[in-house]
């Protein structure tokens, strides 16, 4: 009867220790980031809000360099603060493309 007891104890104490832990119902609606700039956004949100991490980089010339194009998980998604939003994010520079050796080769048409 006492080791029942015991685990009956811990299996209670873990339980409400995970809920705790995990934040289990906190969640919160994700909000829009797409449009919005990136260094701006940076600045407005507190550090326990989300963690931002910018993963790519890509050059579009319709849109000001630093307008954030993607991001990672959705808008409107169920997600805790504290959650890692991965960015794409429009840059100035169109990439670099490496130009291939045309010295001494044939013109075919």
């Amino acid at each position: 009867m006492l080791a029942i007891g015991i685990t009956f104890v811990l299996m209670l104490v873990t339980m409400i220790l995970l809920r705790s832990y995990t934040r289990h119902g906190r969640e919160v609606d994700m909000p829009d980031f797409v449009g919005q700039n990136c260094n701006a956004l940076i600045d407005t949100l507190l550090p326990s809000d989300y963690i931002i991490v910018v993963t790519d980089e890509v050059y579009d010339k319709t849109v000001a360099a630093g307008t954030i194009l993607k991001q990672n998980p959705e808008a409107g998604e169920k997600v805790k603060k504290g959650r890692k939003v991965y960015l794409t994010v429009a840059t100035s520079e169109p990439p670099k493309v490496i130009m291939p050796e045309l010295r001494d080769v044939s013109v075919k048409c």
